[in-house]
């Protein structure tokens, strides 16, 4: 907008810029036009500010449907109004200083006569602005690209897990934790749900991990981060984890499956074992015995990479 005002400042052959010319050779004084020329400004400003928030307000629905979000603009809040208005009039001023200032240093006389030598530096100016302009729009818009391909790979990236019909409740009560077998026996006969796991966190957080695990082959230098996870038997039914090797954890038909765990692909790629079912791993104080592999699911951010998983059995993590 200042680049659109400060170009019509440096052609004052124009028809407008010559009026204004006029105006002060008739007597206009310099803070008229100043003030002239900051009002237009401020009146195209508004204008748009206008024209803004009712673009903005038919395109929140699709942004809202896209993110995943519910944000709304809230016509009753008082600082809505005014941080719009102080924006609309500091963009006003900001946008109508600078030409006007311009002109208003302008020589009536030398104007008409067609002498506008004086004007150069303001033309180099204009030309920086537009280059500007143009270097900030074209880094916009590529962000915009960069942007919208990073929020639609979020939202289509494959979890890993089953989502539908998957319900987190979290149990901070001992009680309850003592009686989860019942719980899951009623669940289960009641018919609400048809299966029931419990977990020590929500599937897409991660409140453990560590770097002293041991197993056979590691690089006594190796300190690679690897995310726990502890279960009481059949995440892979109750969450639709897919199983690539061996079996899930079931301490009722498997009694020994105390200390059985899963690991992820990302795992076994860092274990580097052939043959993953029966191996050993030692997180102190417990030796872990892998029962199944599962395919990588996502546990935290979609943004971030998947880190080597592990889930061991609740009875044998002394989280039960």
């Amino acid at each position: 907008m200042g680049t659109s005002e400060s170009g019509q400042g440096t052609k004052p052959r124009e028809a407008l810029s010559v009026a204004k010319q006029l105006q002060r050779s008739s007597g206009a004084s310099k803070s008229s036009l100043l003030l002239q020329f900051i009002g237009e400004s401020i009146l195209i400003a508004t204008l748009a500010g206008l024209l803004s928030v009712f673009i903005l307000q038919l395109c929140l629905p699709a942004f809202n449907r896209l993110t995943q979000s519910t944000l709304r603009i809230d016509y009753r809040d008082f600082g809505f109004w005014l941080s719009t208005i102080a924006f609309i009039l500091f963009t006003g001023i900001l946008a109508g200083s600078y030409p006007a200032f311009v002109l208003s240093s302008f020589k009536p006389v030398s104007v008409l006569k067609g002498n506008v030598n004086g004007i150069l530096p303001a033309v180099l100016l204009r030309k920086a602005l537009v280059v500007f302009q143009f270097t900030i729009a074209i880094v916009l818009i590529i962000s915009t690209v960069i942007i919208t391909r990073q929020t639609n790979y979020a939202r289509e990236r494959q979890t890993g897990y089953d989502k539908d019909h998957l319900v987190h409740i979290f149990i901070y009560d001992d009680g309850l934790r003592k009686s989860f077998s019942l719980i899951k026996q009623e669940l289960l006969s009641s018919g609400a749900a048809v299966s029931v796991t419990l977990g020590m966190s929500p599937l897409t957080d991660n409140w453990s991990s560590g770097i002293g695990m041991k197993w056979e082959g590691k690089d006594p230098s190796d300190k690679t981060q690897i995310n726990r996870y502890a279960e009481s038997g059949g995440l892979v039914t109750t969450a639709g984890v897919q199983l690539v090797q061996g079996r899930d954890i079931d301490p009722v038909n498997y009694p020994s499956d105390s200390t059985a765990c899963l690991i992820n692909e990302s795992a076994l790629a860092l274990m580097k074992f052939k043959n993953p079912i029966g191996q050993s791993i030692y997180d102190d104080p417990i030796s872990w015995h892998v029962v199944g592999v599962i395919k990588d699911y996502i546990q935290e951010s979609p943004y971030q990479f998947i880190w080597s998983f592990w889930s061991g059995s609740l009875y044998g993590s002394g989280e039960g």
